[in-house]
């Protein structure tokens, strides 16, 4: 998923750096720089992939590793941060306020509560301006 993010912010004012914190709980997966109206704007984005969405669309969508810790960290740390997740070709986007639920509801519950849902992947210029709103 970060290749891909990668390729899709390739030559845009956009900056990422990977973290892989093994001591501190709950740290996003990557911080980014990139211009926003009132100049560069910083923040984090937390990466989750699944494969498939659950095949009853009452049963809840379970995320793998996404901890208690990496929620409370996104929460806290507040404006900025964001939830990013991959399932099946579908990718959606949530603010640091929804991504505390994430894990607890329906596919319909995902895609109503998103700051954005994409069918396949995101295009050029469409995350950005939903990352520095």
């Amino acid at each position: 998923m970060y290749v891909t993010l990668k390729r899709i912010l390739l030559g845009q004012k956009f900056k990422m750096q990977r973290h892989e914190d093994r001591i501190t709980k709950g740290i996003p997966d990557l911080s980014f720089a990139t211009v926003g109206p009132n100049g560069w704007m910083h923040g984090w984005l937390e990466l989750k992939y699944l494969a498939e969405w659950p095949k009853n669309p009452k049963t809840i969508v379970k995320v793998p590793k996404f901890y208690k810790e990496q929620k409370i960290w996104l929460f806290t740390f507040g404006i900025g941060c964001f939830f990013l997740i991959q399932i099946d070709k579908d990718w959606l986007l949530f603010d640091h306020i929804k991504a505390f639920y994430v894990g607890t509801w329906t596919r319909e519950d995902m895609e109503r509560n998103a700051l954005k849902v994409w069918v396949g992947k995101p295009e050029v210029g469409e995350l950005i301006p939903l990352l520095v709103d």
